[in-house]
């Protein structure tokens, strides 16, 4: 959670202005008025995609049985790819410059959140 608040602050410090509005740094912008989403399509895709990443890797990675048949490696290269495929889906479903698709980990919206809600003066 720090960690996140803390690379918000770096890389806005570091950034110019106007880089920061193109690349709304996080990109978890959930609100349909400035570029993002709205919030019930941004629960959807969460709550969908993230089901999904945990239901594969519970499947192949904690079951004994399974993760001796493919192998570490093997077990690495599926999950990954479901985490990309999931990410690659919420993208091009919203198509939208202010929302980078799914999180899947929320510590990498809160610092954004945080920070870029305190300096509009609407602290979420």
């Amino acid at each position: 959670m720090y960690g996140s608040i803390m690379a918000y602050m770096v890389i806005k410090n570091v950034m110019n202005n106007s880089a920061v509005e193109k690349y709304s740094l996080g990109g978890c912008m959930i609100d349909g008025n400035e570029g993002g989403i709205a919030s019930g399509t941004a629960l959807v895709l969460e709550f969908s995609c993230t089901f999904v990443v945990l239901f594969v890797g519970v499947t192949v990675a904690f079951d004994k049985r399974r993760f001796k048949e493919l192998g570490l490696v093997m077990v690495c290269v599926i999950l990954a790819a479901t985490m990309g495929l999931a990410i690659f889906v919420s993208i091009t479903v919203t198509g939208r410059g202010g929302y980078a698709g799914v999180g899947l980990n929320p510590a990498r919206c809160l610092g954004p959140a945080l920070l870029h809600g305190v300096e509009k003066g609407s602290f979420l």
